[in-house]
């Protein structure tokens, strides 16, 4: 590189996921500062991401969006939903209302 800041240069280079990520920590704010955003707003803001299976891994699921920082999930429980395995692999899909997984 020429010694510039990519995330300046060539915005399209970096995923979206990582840019949504790296507005939000510039922001300094929290979930509940955007409850009054109106949901047409095109802003970026900040949203909690439910991860299960190797996700829940810190080490693997920093690999994806390609970001050095360090991503710290933090235990959660969604509501409404269950899981079924696609595959080998477990999916989220809608459930009873009030089931936690």
């Amino acid at each position: 590189m020429n010694g510039t800041n990519p995330t300046i240069t060539n915005k399209k280079d970096i995923p979206l996921m990582v840019r949504k990520f790296l507005q939000s920590e510039a922001t300094g704010k929290t979930v509940e500062d955007y409850s009054a955003i109106d949901s047409d707003d095109n802003t970026f803001k900040i949203e909690y991401y439910f991860f299960y299976g190797t996700l829940m891994d810190p080490s693997i699921l920093a690999k994806v969006p390609k970001h050095p920082s360090r991503i710290e999930p933090r235990p959660a429980k969604i509501i409404g939903y269950s899981t079924k395995f696609w595959g080998d692999y477990p999916a989220l899909i809608d459930g009873p209302p009030g089931n936690p997984v």
